[in-house]
């Protein structure tokens, strides 16, 4: 009896899920990744990126989600890529470090949220790099084997971060790390070099007006890992964001629900 109440409790849930995850789409995409880094180390991967329409401004987040410990130059996240179809044009571009995230690595502590300096947006009508990467939309914190160049900076005019040396976009510097990661720990590079913590932020202007259909023109999403394009690089898989907000708090109901039920039948 408790098992068929609690079928019919999570029927009518999710329908009611559904429903209200269908309002408003189009205006929220996210794509997720997970895998193991087969380059280095073996440690699971895992990447989120949410597209997020306001009008005419096109907002990315990406965000390194992985669990795992990182400690290898090909654990951090370096890049996004993707594609608009049609394609559109994206003007204005700015970096920054989101809300919620921190720089870890750093000698001298900044204040500092502008990374325009440090990434680079680049688009290209016949892919970014031929064959190996055919999505025509990318940014990247690294130059890839010169698939991004200085040119390609998000914002030329804005200092450089790093205090590495060489010319942005290079090498790991201001790469995204997750929560997992323990601030100066990792072989090579990884335990000095400056890093984003969580995520960082982009934003665009959408030339023309607003994109009716998010959801509909974002396709070949993936996740670029290490300073190198043979390093991991993950396929995203499209999720709704409401529909994902939503099932995770269907989730915990059901459970709350289920152990609600399963203490009254004790008694």
């Amino acid at each position: 009896m408790i098992a068929s109440t609690l079928h019919a409790h999570r029927a009518l849930l999710l329908a009611g899920v559904l429903a209200a995850a269908s309002t408003g789409a189009g205006a929220s995409v996210s794509f997720v990744a997970t895998g193991p880094n087969t380059y280095s180390g073996g440690h699971t991967l895992a990447a989120h990126a949410i597209f997020d329409l306001s009008g005419s401004v096109l907002s990315i987040t990406l965000k390194n989600i992985s669990t795992d410990t990182l400690d290898r130059p090909s654990d951090v996240l370096m890049g996004l890529f993707f594609d608009l179809a049609p394609p559109y044009t994206l003007s204005s571009p700015t970096a920054t470090r989101s809300a919620g995230s921190s720089y870890v690595n750093l000698a001298t502590p900044s204040s500092s949220t502008n990374l325009g300096g440090e990434w680079a947006y680049r688009y290209s009508a016949t892919g970014l790099s031929g064959s190996t990467v055919t999505a025509k939309y990318g940014v990247s914190g690294s130059g890839l084997g010169g698939t991004f160049g200085a040119g390609d900076r998000i914002c030329s005019a804005c200092p450089e971060l790093s205090s590495g040396g060489g010319s942005a976009p290079d090498g790991l510097d201001y790469g995204i790390v997750s929560n997992s990661y323990v601030a100066n720990t990792g072989s090579g590079v990884t335990s000095t070099v400056e890093l984003v913590r969580n995520s960082i932020s982009f934003m665009f202007n959408v030339a023309g007006g607003s994109i009716l259909n998010l959801g509909a023109v974002i396709s070949n999403v993936s996740f670029q890992y290490g300073t190198a394009l043979d390093e991991p690089r993950l396929a995203g898989v499209k999720i709704s964001e409401p529909a994902s907000a939503a099932l995770l708090a269907l989730g915990g109901l059901l459970s709350c629900r289920k152990r609600r039920a399963m203490a009254g039948s004790a008694a």
